[in-house]
């Protein structure tokens, strides 16, 4: 049985996305603590979801910092493979 938090990849990304823009507050970073909470995650998963999301955000001194947002991605240019 799936507890209540168990959501697919997708939703899971986007609830992520939107608690660090909630809780940044104009800052470039989020204690993982802060987001663990609002989530109502353990801290041993925010570091698994930014582990999968390694390309937006990294972890640093127990903070979680955004590298990229979902627009910037889709601003990139797509390059021919070499």
């Amino acid at each position: 049985m799936k507890n209540n938090h168990s959501k697919s990849g997708e939703n899971a990304n986007a609830d992520f996305r939107r608690a660090f823009d909630i809780l940044c507050m104009g800052s470039d970073s989020v204690s993982i603590k802060d987001i663990a909470e609002y989530l109502e995650l353990a801290p041993k998963t925010i570091y698994g979801r930014v582990d999968r999301m390694e390309d937006e955000f990294k972890i640093e001194k127990k903070r979680v910092i955004r590298l990229k947002t979902p627009e910037d991605k889709e601003l990139e240019p797509d390059l021919p493979a070499d």
